[in-house]
C-alpha cells in the first residue's frame, strides 16, 4: 500500500472524515500527522521484538571528513568500500578523533558519530566569523546526525552504516516506507492509536496498543523459528 491506501484505511476505521477533504481525492487534511506519528512509533516499538537493524549507503567524494545520517537512531558499525575491497572502521568517540590532529588522506580507519546541529547556525554568523572558526576547527555543517571518519579519503568511496533508522518519510499519496509495504495493517492501527492519545483516551490507547505488541511478538516468533532452523542445519 502507498500513503494515499493507507490514508483511505485511517479514514474509514477512525471515522474522522474531517482528516481528508473530501471523500473522492482523500487529500490530506490532518490524517498524515497521525500516520507520521505512528511510523515514527513503531520503529522504536519494533526495536524492542525484532532485529530491526538496517544498512545504508553513502557515496563520498575525496577528502571527505564528514557523512551525514538523515534520520539516523543508533550506529552499529561503520564500512568503507572502494574497488580493493572493503573495511570496517574502528570507533572513537568524537574527541578522541580529533586528537588525532590532522593527518594525510588515505584509507579511513576510524569513525566517530557526531549531532552536527549547531546553535545557533552557522549561516547566522558574519562570514568573517564563519572563516575564522573554519580555520580553527573542522565544522560538521549539517542538519542531521552523521559520522565524522579520519583520515579523509583519498579517492571516491562507499560508506556502508549498520545501525537502526527511523523509516523514510512520508510526504506524496504514492510515497511507501517499510511500514506500508510489508504491515499496513499495524501502521493504521498505530494512527488509531496516536488518534485515541490526542483524545486522552488513555484505554483506548493501551487496547491498541496491546493490539500492536501481539502483532509485532508473532513476527519476532517467525524470525525466531527461521534462526532456530538454520542453526539446527548448521549443527546437522
Amino acid at each position: 500500500m502507498n500513503l494515499l491506501e493507507v490514508r483511505q484505511q485511517f479514514i474509514e476505521q477512525s471515522g474522522r472524515y474531517d482528516l481528508v477533504t473530501d471523500l473522492y481525492s482523500y487529500v490530506d487534511n490532518g490524517a498524515d500527522y497521525y500516520i507520521g506519528a505512528a511510523a515514527r512509533e513503531l520503529d522504536v516499538e519494533i526495536f524492542q521484538v525484532l532485529n530491526a537493524m538496517a544498512v545504508r549507503y553513502e557515496v563520498i567524494s575525496p577528502s571527505s571528513t564528514f557523512v551525514s545520517l538523515p534520520r539516523c537512531r543508533t550506529i552499529e558499525n561503520v564500512w568503507v568500500i572502494d574497488s580493493n575491497g572493503r573495511s570496517q572502521l574502528n570507533y572513537l568517540s568524537l574527541p578522541e578523533l580529533r586528537n588525532l590532529g590532522t593527518s594525510s588522506e588515505g584509507m579511513p580507519k576510524y569513525y566517530a558519530p557526531v549531532n552536527a546541529r549547531q546553535v545557533p547556525d552557522m549561516s547566522e554568523l558574519s562570514e568573517s566569523d564563519q572563516d575564522y572558526i573554519r580555520g580553527l576547527v573542522t565544522t560538521f555543517e549539517s542538519s542531521y546526525r552523521g559520522v565524522a571518519i579520519s583520515p579523509a579519503n583519498e579517492t571516491k568511496m562507499a560508506v556502508e552504516v549498520h545501525g537502526n533508522f527511523y523509516s523514510a518519510l512520508l510526504k506524496n499519496d504514492d510515497d511507501e516506507n517499510y511500514w506500508t509495504s510489508a504491515y499496513p495493517d499495524i501502521l493504521i492501527k498505530g494512527a488509531m492509536r496516536e488518534l485515541e492519545r490526542s483524545y486522552r483516551n488513555r484505554q483506548g490507547a493501551e487496547d491498541l496498543s496491546a493490539a500492536i505488541s501481539e502483532q509485532l511478538s508473532k513476527l519476532d516468533m517467525d524470525i525466531a523459528m527461521d534462526q532456530a532452523s538454520k542453526t539446527d542445519q548448521m549443527r546437522g
